[in-house]
């Protein structure tokens, strides 16, 4: 018997979900059901990502105070939606899991035992709809193109970052070599052009006091981890990494992410990045 590990990008709780998040998960729950025909022993994760500061906006602009309560209330109508919709998923992720923590925690180190987080001070515009760094192709009369409808904010912090530059080479020997690993085409084509030409360091923490919410950076309570950094582990903490070596070995690496156009660039480069860097010191991985 064979297996087939699918997931659905995690989502931001900031609001309800609407079409373009069933639109995925829907396609999502067609692969796992066709596969369980076959007769393969399927997993299909979705869930919720939570460590994010517009997810505290969110909570604000409706008049509430209590995170963990929002956090709650709005991963439940998540996950009853799917329910309700009848989609087939084996498992329910949430950032603010113990599970998830504790994997994040155990990848940071790896990655750190690799030589590839510094400390630097980062000058820049940060768009916290896309909860990233923006540089100035993405800028149009400071606003990000994908949000237009709000100034992009100023921000000078000390953080920690990754060696994202370091894995260039690697990354597309990777895009080189397997022609499938990106779908369709045009948008393999769009993250090589990135990779090669666009490609820099990244910030991988933020400011606690400023952010609000997030997963402490080990070892420096001032700092939590940034929200991509964190969110994409969901992949490997929802089948055991951290917490489970046996199921983790069961299903890891995933046969298939689905994603969205705009997230891209995190999970098409920095996510196999991330990969290789703490391969190096996680034997897991």
């Amino acid at each position: 018997m064979s297996r087939y590990y699918i997931t659905t990008p995690i989502y931001y709780v900031n609001d309800k979900p609407h079409i373009g998040h069933a639109y995925t998960t829907v396609v999502a729950d067609v692969l796992a059901r066709f596969h369980r025909l076959l007769g393969d022993e399927t997993r299909l994760v979705t869930g919720t990502d939570e460590n994010s500061q517009k997810n505290v906006q969110a909570m604000e602009k409706v008049g509430e105070s209590d995170l963990h309560g929002y956090l709650d209330r709005m991963a439940g109508t998540w996950q009853k939606t799917w329910k309700d919709t009848g989609i087939s998923f084996d498992d329910f992720i949430r950032t603010t899991e113990p599970r998830h923590i504790e994997g994040v925690k155990r990848f940071w180190e790896s990655v750190k035992k690799s030589g590839d987080i510094y400390e630097g001070e980062y000058i820049g515009l940060y768009c916290t709809g896309c909860e990233a760094f923006k540089n100035d192709s993405e800028v149009v009369e400071n606003r990000c193109v994908l949000h237009p409808n709000k100034d992009l904010d100023q921000l000078k912090e000390k953080n920690y970052f990754f060696k994202f530059t370091k894995y260039r080479d690697q990354l597309l020997a990777l895009y080189d070599e397997s022609s499938d690993f990106i779908l369709p085409e045009e948008r393999r084509n769009e993250i090589r052009n990135y990779v090669k030409d666009h490609l820099t360091d990244i910030s991988i923490s933020r400011e606690a006091k400023a952010v609000g919410v997030g997963i402490l950076v080990p070892g420096d309570e001032t700092q939590v981890i940034y929200v991509w950094f964190d969110a994409l582990l969901n992949y490997i903490t929802a089948v055991g990494y951290g917490t489970d070596e046996a199921l983790f070995k069961q299903w890891w690496p995933a046969d298939l992410h689905l994603v969205g156009k705009d997230i891209l660039k995190f999970h098409c480069a920095l996510w196999p990045a991330m990969i290789m860097s703490a391969a190096q010191t996680d034997p897991l991985l």
